[in-house]
C-alpha cells in the first residue's frame, strides 16, 4: 500500500485506508467493506441523520458489533 493521497477507489482514500490498515492493523479487506470516505456535507449530514452538516470531511464505518449483534457507526472529523 503506497503513502500516496490519492483516491485507492471511489470508496476510501488512501489516506484513509493506510491509517485503518497500517495505523490501527485491521485488515484491509475489512476496512475496503465497512470505511467509506465522506467529504460531501450533504452526504454527511444524511449519514448522521441531521438536516445540515458544516464541518470538516473524514471517513465513516459502519459494521456489526461482534459482541451484541448490534450495528455499529462511527463518523471521524478531518
Amino acid at each position: 500500500m503506497s503513502s500516496s493521497s490519492e483516491a485507492t477507489s471511489s470508496y476510501i482514500c488512501a489516506r484513509h485506508l493506510e491509517e485503518w490498515v497500517k495505523g490501527s492493523g485491521v485488515s484491509e479487506q475489512i476496512t475496503r467493506l465497512n470505511v467509506k470516505t465522506l467529504e460531501d456535507n450533504e452526504e454527511i449530514a444524511q449519514h448522521l441523520g441531521w438536516k445540515k452538516y458544516k464541518h470538516t470531511a473524514g471517513w465513516w464505518c459502519s459494521g456489526i458489533n461482534p459482541r451484541n449483534g448490534l450495528p455499529i457507526v462511527l463518523l471521524f472529523h478531518l
